[in-house]
């Protein structure tokens, strides 16, 4: 809050092409983030589905391996 506050004095001495440029400079940072947050969402779903596909993998050869023991 306190950093926020600097930051908007700070803003108010300076000149309005300086404050348009950090205006421009806070959109791409925001942008930037916004993808990065996007990219970090897919890694995480792939993530998950690769585990989910490995564990249905490993249930599948556990039951084979159980049946081609199993003496019945």
């Amino acid at each position: 809050m306190m950093m926020m506050m600097m930051m908007m004095m700070m803003m108010m001495m300076v000149s309005p092409t300086y404050t348009f440029y950090l205006k421009v400079v806070q959109l791409k940072v925001h942008s930037s983030s916004h993808q990065l947050a996007g990219t970090r969402l897919d890694l995480n779903l792939e993530m998950q589905r690769l585990s989910y596909g490995n564990e249905v993998s490993a249930a599948f050869e556990s039951k084979a391996l159980n049946v081609a023991v199993s003496p019945e």
